[in-house]
């Protein structure tokens, strides 16, 4: 189990037990991108709030004087007004509060209240269908921040958040988040990079390819995160449908990522024309020739391994174990195995559980792969 993985499990136990977790980490690291799957997962209501444009009556409420003469404060803020529905018709409903310790001093102690008590305005939220998670910049990359007193971070369960590279692979190859064709390019750049480099992939990188730290030179630029990677797969598969110029691809690679690895990365894009498209290369899977060049190669495997995982259909996954049961006994055997735990890891997918019905040949290649993921007992 991953790093990443076993966060995202310490965070969902802290909301079964209804306690407030805090995310910390930096921007484009996935933390609003979690929460949105999290509320889909679990089926209930929710909405994002972001601590560091409310106005102190989102959450306190503005006053408000019935026919009577009596007067209230009423929470303007959506979140709460959807949150009371949800809880009348006995339904659970999550509040996510980002960028809280940027929120404006007015805010921040309505929020505190809201966390603590359930209550916005005069009004008050059911605890036992009400949950909320936050999320804060660590305060040395925290713009305007207000650090949190030790009484109140004792309310909250805390937690470092930082995608680890290969669940970010793992999420991106799958199509989960990202086009799988697209996204298995990022990867495997960002994989090649590691090759010869040896902090461009590590997670905690602050000047590599993967990802690059929010300082002072980076004010008005984009740079590198797992967000702007995932923004570049996507674009490239819309450029792809448009048919958009090689120069506007490189325009939108460099105003994603930044100009210096964007350049890097269209000279990766290029090889794109040495290698067939997947289709073809999956319709003659014993006879296509393998490029040479081991940057090439990687590339062919990763093309073969996005498009199954893109597909998920059992031919498709058939011929995709032909080809790299083929890297055995070649120098490109290394660069085969990364496609081959793509592939692998899409058994374990709900949406790839039927691939079960055929666990191939090939496997014996790959054979402490295939037991480490439990996809072979360790006797065979």
């Amino acid at each position: 189990m991953s790093r990443m993985t076993e966060t995202i499990e310490a965070v969902r136990t802290a909301i079964d037990a209804n306690l407030v977790p805090i995310l910390w980490g930096a921007d484009g690291e996935g933390k609003t991108s979690f929460i949105r799957s999290e509320i889909a997962r679990r089926k209930w209501g929710g909405w994002i709030v972001n601590g560091s444009n409310m106005d102190p009556t989102d959450i306190g409420g503005a006053i408000s004087v019935d026919d009577s003469g009596v007067a209230s404060r009423v929470p303007v803020h959506r979140a709460i007004r959807e949150a009371l529905e949800y809880s009348a018709r006995g339904e659970h409903y999550l509040i996510f509060i980002d960028e809280v310790t940027c929120s404006p001093g007015a805010v921040l102690a309505t929020l505190l209240t809201l966390l603590s008590e359930h209550i916005a305005g005069d009004v008050e939220l059911d605890p036992n269908l009400v949950r909320f998670v936050i999320a804060a910049n660590p305060p040395d990359i925290a713009v305007n921040a207000t650090d949190l007193a030790p009484p109140v971070c004792t309310r909250m369960v805390h937690f470092d958040w930082q995608l680890d590279f290969d669940f970010w692979c793992d999420g991106m190859v799958s199509g989960r988040w990202a086009p799988a064709e697209q996204a298995a390019l990022c990867v495997g750049f960002l994989r090649r990079q590691g090759e010869t480099s040896s902090d461009t992939i590590s997670a905690n990188s602050t000047g590599g390819a993967f990802r690059v730290a929010p300082t002072r030179e980076y004010l008005n630029k984009p740079r590198p995160t797992p967000r702007s990677w995932t923004n570049l797969a996507k674009a490239l598969s819309a450029a792809q449908g448009n048919g958009a110029s090689r120069h506007a691809i490189r325009l939108i690679a460099e105003g994603t990522i930044g100009q210096r690895i964007g350049s890097e990365f269209m000279g990766y894009y290029t090889l794109r024309e040495h290698i067939p498209e997947p289709s073809e290369i999956l319709a003659n899977p014993s006879d296509t020739e393998i490029p040479v060049r081991s940057d090439i190669a990687f590339m062919f495997y990763q093309s073969i391994a996005a498009y199954v995982s893109g597909t998920k259909k059992m031919n498709d996954w058939k011929a995709a174990w032909v080809v790299i049961g083929r890297s055995d006994g070649t120098p490109h055997k290394d660069k085969a195995m990364i496609a081959a735990q793509t592939l692998a890891k899409l058994m374990q997918t709900p949406e790839g559980k039927h691939l079960r019905k055929h666990i191939p040949s090939e496997a014996r290649i790959f054979g402490e792969m295939f037991k480490d993921l439990g996809l072979l007992k360790k006797d065979q």
